[in-house]
């Protein structure tokens, strides 16, 4: 959609601009942003912080694959 990248970087900057809060939020918002008609921008009643987590336990192993169709 429109508007994600930008709701991302809001989100960022709205939450100080560095940081974990600062990525959460970012996160949160451009989810928000792509679960929106056309370009519209997210207001915080769209937000869903709660569903955000951030982990630094990220597996290296991990195989990466093409999104499903």
């Amino acid at each position: 959609n429109v508007g994600a990248g930008d709701a991302s970087l809001a989100g960022f900057l709205a939450a100080g601009g560095r940081g974990p809060k600062a990525l959460a939020s970012a996160v949160a918002h451009g989810a928000a942003a792509v679960q929106l008609a056309g370009s519209l921008m997210p207001a915080p009643a769209d937000l869903d912080p709660a569903s955000v987590v951030l982990s630094g336990d990220v597996p290296l192993d991990r195989a990466l694959t093409e999104p499903a169709l």
